[in-house]
């Protein structure tokens, strides 16, 4: 697979994420309801900064940049997939999809990264 192709991937899953808790955001201010019981808020930040370190790869230097994703990736597979897995309750999230949707969001960034640390 090539570098452009991964790289590209990973950006979706960056848009992905970040849209699903801006609507998660936009939900609990119309209907005081959010898609998950992730703060919305907090995970854009936290999904902004990590874009912020993909994308300076050059900056960073490849030892510093390799670690900061390792570390990101335990990160999105301990509370974007592991916290949704164990710790859904209907009451916690808006609807099943939404429940779904934040696992198999995660889920892909977990794999798309994995992929990028390996080549």
């Amino acid at each position: 697979m090539n570098t452009q192709v991964l790289n590209n991937a990973a950006t979706l899953y960056f848009i992905l994420a970040i849209g699903y808790n801006l609507m998660s955001l936009a939900s609990r201010d119309l209907s005081r309801t959010p898609l998950a019981p992730t703060e919305p808020i907090l995970a854009i930040v936290m999904m902004s900064l990590l874009y912020v370190i993909y994308a300076s790869e050059e900056v960073l230097g490849s030892v510093a940049w390799t670690a900061l994703i390792a570390v990101f990736l335990m990160l999105i597979a301990r509370f974007g997939i592991y916290r949704h897995l164990v710790g859904y309750s209907p009451a916690d999230y808006a609807c099943r999809t939404a429940w779904a949707a934040a696992i198999g969001i995660n889920a892909y960034g977990v794999c798309v990264l994995c992929l990028v640390l390996l080549l």
